[in-house]
């Protein structure tokens, strides 16, 4: 899977070699004015390339007003416009890619009197999009390396230029903390700033789909580390692998299971069309040493002693009973003279429910659960007497308690 490939490159952090574009490319067409050519005329052929460089080559129409351009590189990191000034107005064509060897045949430039908007006019955000977004997580001298690769796509026709209040095209935000950003490829890095917030790209963003690949460092102060997933743009799809090795990870991302990538084995999780601004997270903790393995020991040495405890107290509490060895203090004269007070308080109270029930003026529910809830203190006041030696000798009591 190409995924997997890249998140191989990303273990071990090795910039993958340059490919070299072809130069095998070809664009030919014509310019005209209402079916007349514009003959002998320049025009300029406009190409973005990889590190959204532009390059610029002029060039003529000849008699019939034709054109053509050879030796163009090619691939989906190169974006060709072919345009004219003519009667001080800008015309150009749509955007071009070329694969090896394909020549682009029948580009037509229509000179009118409106003229073509200008080639930075700045699409719309909802045309930028990430397709694809992969973050791998591996622990270097007890921190965290994570390299990321965002392919960022423009399905406009013309190059993103963005808000125009603002001063970058894109925001790309980074977890809070990290430092040693490096090995930045897919955009040169003079287009690029960074801050504490994440990193921004300066230069207008040409049509296609661009690979922009990072790396950076995460301090690992405490065992466990959080990362907040911070999304500014709409994202398809986000594969998160961490190392299996030395890392355990949670997420609220789905788990797709282990992955082994040659000697190396990752955790994987996916999020699928997260919502833009939401912030998913991933969790990471270090694998065990023998400090989490003591603190586990003594974790269960506790769970232990507290389950004896709970075994132990009720039965010592039973064999104090039994051999008369509870040294609670006997409860005085006007403690027992209050609990006396409170039956005969209860019994009228439950007396008084017996008859306004009768006479029809308590709802059936009513009555049971407030004559129920007077019994059950009532039985509370009768044990604490009994414990007192003092007698039921109420017979409306023993009644009540039955």
């Amino acid at each position: 899977m190409p995924h997997m490939l890249l998140a191989l490159l990303c273990l071990f952090f090795i910039a993958p070699d340059v490919v070299r574009s072809a130069t095998s490319g070809r664009i030919e067409g014509v310019v005209h004015q209402e079916g007349k050519a514009i003959a002998n005329h320049r025009i300029m052929l406009i190409r973005f390339g990889p590190g959204q460089e532009v390059n610029r080559t002029p060039g003529e129409t000849d008699a019939e007003g034709g054109f053509a351009f050879e030796g163009l590189e090619t691939g989906d990191d190169f974006t060709y416009f072919v345009g004219i000034r003519y009667e001080g107005k800008l015309f150009r064509s749509e955007s071009l890619q070329l694969s090896d060897n394909e020549t682009k045949q029948d580009v037509v430039i229509k000179v009118g009197s409106a003229g073509t908007p200008a080639l930075v006019p700045g699409a719309q955000l909802a045309q930028i999009n990430i397709p694809h977004h992969i973050i791998v997580i591996v622990l270097r001298e007890g921190r965290l390396d994570v390299r990321e690769i965002v392919n960022i796509q423009n399905s406009g026709s013309v190059p993103y230029q963005g808000e125009a209040q603002r001063k970058y095209v894109l925001h790309l935000p980074l977890p809070k903390g990290y430092d040693n950003l490096r090995d930045i490829q897919g955009i040169a890095p003079e287009h690029i700033r960074s801050d504490p917030f994440g990193l921004y790209l300066t230069q207008p963003l040409a049509p296609g789909t661009h690979r922009l690949v990072y790396t950076y460092a995460l301090p690992m102060d405490d065992r466990v580390r959080t990362l907040l997933l911070r999304r500014s743009l709409p994202t398809r799809m986000i594969d998160v692998f961490t190392d299996a090795k030395s890392l355990v990870a949670t997420s609220d991302f789905q788990f797709l299971g282990e992955v082994p990538i040659q000697s190396h084995t990752f955790l994987h999780f996916r999020g699928t069309n997260p919502e833009p601004g939401a912030r998913n997270w991933v969790q990471i903790t270090l694998s065990g040493t023998s400090t989490s393995s003591a603190l586990q020991v003594v974790s269960y040495a506790l769970i232990v002693a507290i389950a004896l405890m709970g075994l132990a107290i009720p039965l010592y509490n039973q064999w104090r009973h039994r051999a008369g060895l509870n040294t609670d203090p006997a409860p005085g004269t006007e403690q027992i003279q209050a609990w006396q007070s409170e039956r005969s308080q209860l019994l009228l109270a439950i007396a008084q429910l017996d008859n306004a029930q009768a006479a029809g003026a308590l709802d059936d529910i009513v009555y049971r659960q407030r004559r129920q809830s007077c019994k059950q203190q009532l039985r509370r006041v009768a044990e604490e007497l009994h414990r007192a030696n003092q007698p039921l000798d109420t017979p409306s009591l023993v009644q009540e308690l039955r």
